[in-house]
């Protein structure tokens, strides 16, 4: 799902864990919906709190959207 637009989310509270190789997930909850975005990178440091969804892609190059509830 490429071409995901970014100005959609203003402030979106981001929740992420972390699993095997650096892999983390970002859940986004805007609109009543979770959006599950996926990120791939070895290293990227992301605060839990509220933040620019701007903010995040700019930390990362692989950008995958995993799933849209």
């Amino acid at each position: 799902m490429k071409g995901f637009k970014i100005n959609f989310f203003s402030k979106a509270s981001i929740f992420y864990k972390k699993k095997h190789f650096c892999q983390k997930e970002i859940w986004i909850f805007r609109r009543k919906k979770y959006i599950k975005i996926t990120i791939f990178k070895k290293i990227i440091k992301i605060k839990m709190q509220e933040l620019k969804l701007e903010d995040i892609l700019s930390q990362t190059s692989d950008l995958n959207v995993v799933k849209k509830v």
